[in-house]
């Protein structure tokens, strides 16, 4: 699969925010990766399977547009070059 894109609508849990109510920048990827997930559900992909050990990534980058706080909704928007089994 080639060029697949999601958007997902995240909201920050207090439990990822520090003291001032911002989220923590190392809980960001958590909100990623489960929207990584949400698309790969949809494309039909089944996650454990005994053949499958994982989902494995060559390349991972975030840009951090502003900071986000608790009770904040946000978008995840990532677009996939290659979908693959290698």
């Amino acid at each position: 699969m080639v060029k697949q894109s999601h958007r997902s609508v995240c909201e920050v849990a207090f439990a990822d925010t520090d003291a001032s109510g911002f989220a923590y920048f190392t809980r960001i990827p958590a909100y990623v990766k489960k929207a990584e997930y949400a698309l790969l559900r949809r494309l039909g992909f089944k996650f454990y399977e005994s053949a499958v050990a994982g989902w494995l990534r060559v390349r991972v980058s975030c840009d951090y547009l502003k900071q986000v706080r608790f009770w904040n909704e946000w978008k995840v928007f990532m677009v996939f070059e290659k979908i693959g089994a290698r």
